[in-house]
């Protein structure tokens, strides 16, 4: 057992004392990149689950009576720019 015990009613310590500390924004930054990047995924799977079963309906009208896919693109992209946006103005 080491000479130096850790108090266990002291919350914050989580690291020795030699070892070097990070900086604080780095969580924030990761954490914006990570949800940027899963809602990149997420419409992405959208656009190729459309591309792959978009021509396999059974009966009624077809994907391409219902829905308007340049306005479907316009949509995504105005989305993921609000996104974009909104996240570099709460990092600034």
């Amino acid at each position: 057992m080491s000479a130096t015990a850790i108090k266990l009613d002291d919350p914050t310590v989580f690291h020795l004392e030699e070892e070097p500390h990070h900086e604080e924004g780095s969580s924030t930054m990761l954490g914006f990149w990570l949800y940027l990047m899963s809602d990149c995924l997420i419409f992405a799977m959208l656009f190729a689950v459309f591309g792959v079963l978009g021509g396999n309906y059974a009966a009624g009208p077809g994907p391409k009576e219902l829905f308007d896919l340049e306005l479907v693109a316009v949509n995504t992209a105005m989305l993921l720019f609000s996104s974009i946006t909104y996240g570099f103005a709460m990092l600034a």
